[in-house]
């Protein structure tokens, strides 16, 4: 399977330049997910200390906070986060 892009440069060079960034942008939000909200939301803890055994249990109410904002972030990702 082929595919081509067309761009008028200079004027598209952001559209370009986004284009060819695309999987960074992916990979980047990934990378977000694992490292900022995984660990709260499977293990309920904060990833403020760069150690485990200074990390403390997130309340309830915190770990509901930090569930709903990744929807609201995979909400705008949706299309890309497969």
């Amino acid at each position: 399977m082929k595919a081509s892009l067309e761009f008028n440069l200079p004027e598209d060079k952001e559209e370009l330049d986004a284009a060819l960034k695309g999987s960074l942008y992916k990979a980047r939000i990934d990378e977000l997910y694992d490292q900022v909200f995984r660990p709260h939301i499977k293990y309920g803890k904060p990833i403020l200390e760069e150690t485990e055994s200074k990390m403390q249990e997130l309340s309830e109410e915190q770990l509901l906070v930090i569930e709903a904002l990744w929807k609201k972030v995979a909400e705008h990702f949706e299309d890309v986060l497969e």
